[in-house]
């Protein structure tokens, strides 16, 4: 065996300049990390098959330790290795950290630590977030993991189609992920909006109907379903379907602002000022909330 005992090495951080560890990878950029062979043997397959090789002599050696040179940088061992020791206590700090575990683990072959780091992120609710989700959907999607980019599609319907940003990892997912994605989206925006024409046809003591040419807020009462409305009650509807088929999420039917507008709407006609009190109207929103959510459940998706 060759030693190559020399200058001193820029060892990584702590616990990763470990003297007892039996094993050293030298990341590309000369950072060496001070491992345990058994950590490694045990999530990855991959190390686990190159430690049971014989070897020629001609091992790369350090402080009477095997070095083995990668083609990873620090930055990316220090994060993968972190899931590895029993000593850390690893947590998901960005969506940067999810795409190098996931493509490092996939690389090695290190299966619990993928599953793991997507457990982790699952659960993650400052990371797993609405503005987060297309990035997360196109990089799950990009490792084939399918109950994740379900999760990541519903929340994706927090952002209206022309708002979803753009980034690298959409290059790496093929078009009809994308073309699914925006059916779901478009077609949870339709049973949402149905929820709302369907109300149209059904008598409510909250709002209650103009039956005939009298009017109510400046104009004649307006015709929907199989019913006539108040005006203010139609505009009321109507924002709010406007809302879900741009983002078809439940809790936009109880957006306090549309809320307020619409209470607004209501005290500006003596005919109804009165009449319909701010808490009438949050139950009725909270119903229909609950409607719209049934609804969108319903809606199934698949890659």
């Amino acid at each position: 065996m060759t030693a190559r005992e020399g200058p001193q090495k820029p060892f990584a951080a702590p616990p990763f300049n470990d003297p007892k560890a039996d094993l050293i990878l030298r990341s590309s950029d000369g950072v060496y990390f001070c491992i345990y062979k058994l950590l490694l043997s045990l999530v990855s397959p991959v190390f686990a098959t190159m430690f049971e090789l014989p070897t020629d002599g001609m091992q790369e050696m350090y402080d009477n330790r095997v070095c083995i040179g990668v083609d990873d940088d620090s930055e990316t061992l220090s994060r993968v290795l972190l899931w590895c020791d029993p000593r850390c206590i690893p947590a998901i700090q960005s969506l940067k950290d999810v795409e190098i575990i996931l493509r490092v683990s996939d690389k090695y072959d290190m299966e619990p630590i993928k599953e793991r780091c997507l457990r982790a992120l699952e659960y993650s609710p400052s990371i797993f977030t609405p503005e987060n989700s297309f990035e997360i959907y196109a990089l799950v999607v990009q490792y084939q993991i399918s109950h994740l980019a379900c999760l990541a599609a519903k929340k994706t319907l927090h952002l209206e189609l022309d708002e979803r940003p753009y980034f690298p990892a959409l290059k790496s997912i093929p078009a009809s992920a994308l073309y699914h994605l925006d059916v779901y989206h478009l077609t949870c925006g339709k049973a949402a909006q149905q929820v709302i024409e369907d109300e149209f046809s059904v008598t409510n003591d909250v709002f209650g109907q103009v039956w005939d040419a009298v009017g109510c807020c400046g104009v004649n009462g307006v015709k929907r379903g199989n019913l006539g409305w108040k005006f203010w009650v139609v505009q009321h509807m109507d924002r709010i379907s406007e809302k879900l088929r741009k983002t078809p999420v439940s809790t936009v039917v109880v957006d306090p602002k549309l809320l307020i507008e619409t209470q607004a709407s209501a005290s500006s006609c003596l005919s109804c000022r009165g009449k319909t009190s701010h808490g009438d109207l949050q139950r009725f929103n909270q119903s229909l909330m609950d409607k719209v959510e049934q609804a969108i459940s319903e809606v199934s998706f698949a890659i």
